[in-house]
C-alpha cells in the first residue's frame, strides 16, 4: 500500500510526498499562522483557555507537571471535597502522552504548553484522517 501524491514541477524530476505528511504540515502551518495572526499563545498575550480548558485542564496540567517534577504521583487527591481516587481524573484528562510536553515549559507558561499540545494534536488528526481517507479510497 503506497500513499503518495506526485507533484510535477515542469520538466524536473517528480517529487513525491506522502499525503498524510503533507496534511500534517499544511495543518501545522495553518494553525501556527492563525495563532500568530490572532496573537494567541505562544505568539501573543491571549490564550485559548475558555470554559473547561481554563477551569479543569489548567489546574490538572499544572498539578500533573508538579507531581511529575517532584516525583510524587499519588492515586488519591484531597483537592475535591473530602478527597477521592484520582485515577479517573488521570484517565480522562491527563493520560495523553502529549501532556508530557508540559515538562518542557515553566509552570508560568502552561498556557503556551497547552497551545503547542493543541496545535500538534490538530496536525496529527489531520494526518491520520488523510491516511484513513487514502486507505479507504484504495479499498474501493
Amino acid at each position: 500500500m503506497q500513499i503518495k501524491e506526485s507533484l510535477d514541477y515542469g520538466n524536473t524530476k517528480k517529487f513525491s510526498v506522502p499525503i498524510p505528511v503533507l496534511a500534517f504540515f499544511v495543518s501545522l502551518f495553518s494553525m501556527v499562522v492563525m495563532f500568530a495572526i490572532y496573537e494567541y499563545a505562544p505568539f501573543g498575550p491571549l490564550t485559548i483557555w475558555i470554559s473547561d480548558l481554563k477551569v479543569q485542564y489548567a489546574p490538572f496540567l499544572s498539578s500533573l507537571r508538579s507531581h511529575l517534577l517532584e516525583g510524587k504521583l499519588t492515586s488519591y487527591s484531597f483537592h475535591t471535597g473530602l478527597g477521592k481516587n484520582s485515577m479517573g481524573l488521570f484517565a480522562y484528562y491527563l493520560s495523553s502522552p502529549f501532556n508530557l510536553l508540559v515538562l518542557l515549559f515553566p509552570a508560568s507558561q502552561i498556557s503556551q504548553a497547552m497551545a503547542v499540545i493543541i496545535i500538534l494534536k490538530m496536525s496529527l488528526a489531520s494526518a491520520f484522517m488523510s491516511f484513513f481517507l487514502c486507505v479507504r479510497r484504495q479499498d474501493k
